[in-house]
Parts: C-alpha cells; structure tokens; sequence
C-alpha cells in the first residue's frame, strides 16, 4: 500500500515538475521571440535607413560628377563612376538614361543603347505605377531584374541652361537610377537573429539544471509541508479520540515515535504528594509500561525540576538527542514527556511541528485530568461505580480478543459499622482511605479498583486467570489484616472478606452474572467467618 502510494506521489511530482518546467520553457521561448522581433524590427528599420541615406548620398556625388565631367568634355566619367562603384561594394548597379529613355551608360555590360519602355518594363514598373504617372518615386525598395531586393534611388537630372548649348532646349536630359543590395544588411540582421537564438538557447539549455534544482527544492518544500499538515492533522485527531489516561499516554508516545523517531519515549505523570509514575516505551515494542528512574539517569534530574516548577516548557539537549516537553495548565503539572534518540539527532523541523502540537497535548491531557476527577472517588481516590460498569463491560471484550481470561474482586470490610459508631465518621472516612491505599498498593500495575458502594470495594484484574486471581486476592488479604491505621492516638486493626469470580473466553456470561458471581463468594465469606477469600471457579459455576 505505501509503495503504491509513493509511485503516485513520484508520478504527480514528476507531472507537476514537467508542468513546470515546459511552462517556464514557453515563457522563456515567448520572450526571446519577442525580443528577436523587436531587434529584428529595429535593426531592419535602421539598417533600412542607413542604406537609402546612403544611396541618396551616393546619387549626390555621382550627379554632381556627371555634371563636373559633362561641362568640362572630360573623356574620363566612365572611369570615375567606375572607381565610385568599386570603392562602394553594395552598390548593385548605376544607369544612367537620356530623355529618351535610352540608356546612356550602365554598370551591366550589354545595357548601352538600350531602351527601356516605363509602362512595360519590370526594371521600370518597380518605381512606375502601371498605366500611372511617369514621375518616378524618389527612394524605393524593389526586386530587379535578377530578383534581389535592391533601394533604387532615381534623380532627374534636368537641362540646365549651362547645358544647353549640347543638349537643346529640353526640360530634363535624363535619369540617375542607383541601386544599392539589401543583401549585407539582410545578413547582418540574421546573424543578429542567430547570435539571439543562440545565447537564447545556450541560457536555456545553462537555466534548465537550475531551474530544475530550483522547481526540486520548491516541489519538496511543498511536499514536506503537505505531509507536516497531514501529520499535524493526524496527531490532532488521534488525540481527540480519548479522554482515558491509559489509551492517552499510548497514543501520544505514538505520535512522539512517529513524529520525531525517537526510540524511547518516557511519560511521567503526577500523583500526590510530589511523588510520579513514570510509563515507557521503546520503539520496537507495542506495549507501555512502568519503570523506576535511578538516581543517575539524566531524566531523574529533569524529573526534579519539574516537580519544583522549574521546568521550561520545552528543552532540548545540546547534542539534540533528548528533548522534553512539560505540559502544564495554570502552573498545575499534567505530565512530563521524554523522547529520546541515541542514534543520530533529532529534525529540527519536526522537532518546531511537535513543539506546534504541545498545546494540543496540552488539553487532551487536562480534559483526561478533568475526566479522571470524574470517575475518581474523591475520598478513596479509587474509581467510581459509574466507572466500574463501563471498565468491566470494555475488560470482557479485551479478554474475548485476546483469550487471556478476567478476574473479578469484590472486597468488604469486615465490621466497619463498629468504627463508625465507635469513633465517628471522621475516623471512619480515614480507615476507608487508608484501606484503599492499602488494595492500591498490593495490587499490580494493569490491575484496576474502585470503591464501589460505602464499605465495599472491587478490583478487575485484566489478563488474569483463577489461581493468579487468588495470589492477589490473598496479599491484599494479609496487607490489611496486617496494617495498623492509626491517627490522633488511636490505632485500629481490619479484616476483609473477598469473593473472586473468573471469566475465560467464550464463556458467555455477561458482567452482570460475573458480578453477581463475585457478589456470591463475598457473601459466602463473610457467612463462613470473615477474613478469608471465597472463589467461584467459572468452570464449576457456583
């Protein structure tokens, strides 16, 4: 079941990681599209710019060369616009035609004397509308002959009167028409474009461990937090499930082995009169049980402090292998929890979500408290009757389960109408208190008693069968008749009368026969003389 969890974990982190990562990938994509656009756009236009004020500029100069060489008669004018074409490798080609249209000069071989019509000609209708005017456009961007896109910048060159003496009385002798490539700005923009695809891509490919790194870390914080919730969550509801101080201080050793791994947990819990009980549990065992603490174990000292109010609320251990949690309510102690690990420190993180939980413990432990007064006789400080019907009920479940067998006290003082009329209720309520420390001291850790009406006394003892039954039954026996109850001088002695009943599995009788079983042997004892045990053996009924 855990396995198949974690592979769905692994695929919905693996899922969410690839989300992620494509997702941050298209933003990244997205934006160096759109940079690359952008620098395309820019560098186009200005590109774009450079060149026509460039072919603008070199139309100047040829135009005003042609005009210097044509008055002078120079027969070099071929040359020098040779030598300008040479030293201007962009320019794609110069022609140069008289008002006829006829081509005076080009930088084409086999161009000479050639007529081009401006209505028809594609080397004409790049600058001349169709069928429109015949005014050419000053700057343009065409595709020429040869296909390539080209800035053709076209001046007229009109007949001045200082040429007229060659060229007549005509209004203009001609064209200049300049074509300058696009092809190196075209280049240079694509290498621009190409150097940006690739530091795009290279700065994808360095982002990609990193961002993945970064997106683990994120996924595993998220994760951690989910699981520190969902523990959180689980811890909290495990301790609203009882208000029983036995089943409370199993679960919360849980919650402390699970929480934290610690290997050892050890509860303490307060009795009168500064005294304790202290409960553990290893990790490697289902079971709590009591231990005493020695003098020189370091939780003895810890112990102390809390007794004497000194105790911070939560301690920790330098080498982070001891931590304790004392949990209080007005000042008054409810207990005090060790967890111990000796193999490696304890997390801090899950340390801070324990600490977080101490208030929870808190009152699971105060409402135990407040349910303890509940069912806690207040003279004897034994268990109430009320209490009795429902442990005895919960003890014959248990002992069907685990076929271990339950057996059943019922205790009496013998003649205590004698120390009532002979010295008062008073001496009386502390014969009864001294009697009921008396049973809880002679009986063992798991056994329970209560007081169960006036003088009489009951004690379930779990897991237990007839013949263990009657060794308990008989040292508390002998532990009373033997004790002395003295106060204000007065020293009195007690007997008691027991009646023993067991229930084994299966043996389908209810609480109420096995009571009136133990109530049976009671009677039979106080009958036969007092002081003595009567059991009634489940197997030979009564």
């Amino acid at each position: 079941m855990e396995e198949t969890h974690n592979k769905i974990e692994s695929a919905w982190v693996y899922s969410l990681k690839k989300k992620i990562l494509f997702g941050l990938l298209g933003l990244l994509g997205v934006y160096f599209i759109i940079l690359t656009s952008i620098v395309v756009f820019f560098a186009k236009n200005t590109c774009y710019d450079e060149i026509k004020g460039g072919v603008q500029e070199l139309s100047t100069v040829i135009e005003s060369s042609l005009k210097h060489f044509m008055l002078t008669r120079s027969p070099y004018l071929k040359q020098a616009i040779e030598q300008i074409v040479n030293n201007k490798d962009t320019i794609s080609s110069i022609i140069i035609l008289n008002n006829k249209g006829e081509v005076a000069y080009s930088t084409s071989q086999g161009e000479e004397r050639r007529v081009y019509d401006n209505k028809k000609e594609v080397f004409c209708l790049g600058c001349h509308k169709a069928g429109g005017s015949l005014l050419p456009r000053q700057t343009t961007e065409i595709k020429n002959n040869q296909g390539e896109k080209v800035l053709r910048h076209v001046s007229v060159i009109y007949n001045e009167p200082q040429c007229r003496s060659c060229h007549g009385t005509a209004r203009t002798n001609g064209k200049l028409i300049v074509d300058r490539t696009q092809a190196r700005s075209s280049a240079l923009t694509l290498k621009m474009v190409l150097i940006i695809i690739g530091s795009g891509l290279f700065c994808i490919l360095l982002l990609i461990p990193l961002l993945s790194m970064k997106i683990n870390r994120y996924i595993s914080e998220i994760i951690n937090q989910n699981e520190e919730i969902n523990l959180l969550y689980a811890m909290v509801e495990k301790l609203s499930k009882t208000i029983n101080i036995e089943e409370l201080k199993a679960i919360v050793a849980d919650i402390f082995i699970d929480c934290l791994k610690a290997e050892e947990i050890s509860i303490v819990m307060p009795k009168r009169s500064g005294k304790y009980s202290v409960y553990t549990k290893p990790m490697s065992t289902d079971e709590i049980v009591r231990r005493k603490v020695e003098a020189d174990d370091p939780l003895m000292g810890m112990i102390n402090l809390w007794i004497e109010g000194k105790l911070n609320s939560f301690t920790i251990s330098r080498d982070k292998r001891d931590i304790y949690m004392n949990i209080s309510k007005s000042g008054e102690p409810l207990t005090l929890i060790n967890a111990k690990k000796h193999s490696a420190p304890f997390q801090i993180k899950r340390v801070e979500l324990l600490e977080a939980l101490s208030g929870h413990i808190a009152i699971a432990f105060e409402n135990s408290h407040l349910y303890a007064l509940a069912i806690t006789d207040e003279l004897t400080h034994l268990y109430t009757k009320r209490h009795f019907r429902y442990t005895i009920e919960k003890g014959l479940v248990s002992a069907d389960k685990t076929g271990k067998g339950l057996s059943l006290l019922m205790i009496d003082l013998d003649d205590f109408k004698n120390v009532n009329d002979s010295y008062g209720h008073i001496v009386g309520d502390f014969v009864l208190e001294s009697v009921a420390q008396c049973i809880k001291d002679s009986i063992r850790e798991n056994d329970i008693a209560f007081r169960y009406g006036g003088e009489e006394f009951a004690v379930i003892l779990p897991d237990t069968n007839v013949s263990v039954g009657r060794i308990v039954a008989e040292r508390i026996r002998k532990n009373i008749e033997n004790a002395v109850f003295a106060q204000d001088g007065l020293s009195i002695k007690m007997t008691i009368s027991v009646g023993l009943a067991d229930y084994k599995k299966d043996a389908d009788v209810s609480s109420q026969e096995l009571l009136a079983k133990a109530d049976s042997a009671l009677y039979e004892a106080k009958w036969i003389g007092k002081n003595t045990v009567v059991v009634r053996d489940n197997r030979h009924g009564e």
